[in-house]
């Protein structure tokens, strides 16, 4: 497990107990707007 998913899992579990359904979308780091408008697209949601 990778320490995103260990840092994450408690939340998600939590989430979960809630029904709350939850979409991850992992990238690589980005170092500016530009590059993250150019990943991203036009993928649906919250981009935090």
């Amino acid at each position: 497990m990778e320490d995103a998913e260990i840092i994450e899992a408690p939340l998600l579990a939590r989430l979960a107990e809630l029904g709350i359904s939850v979409a991850i979308h992992r990238h690589p780091p980005l170092h500016t707007v530009s590059e993250s408008q150019a990943l991203r697209g036009v993928m649906p949601g919250a981009h935090i």
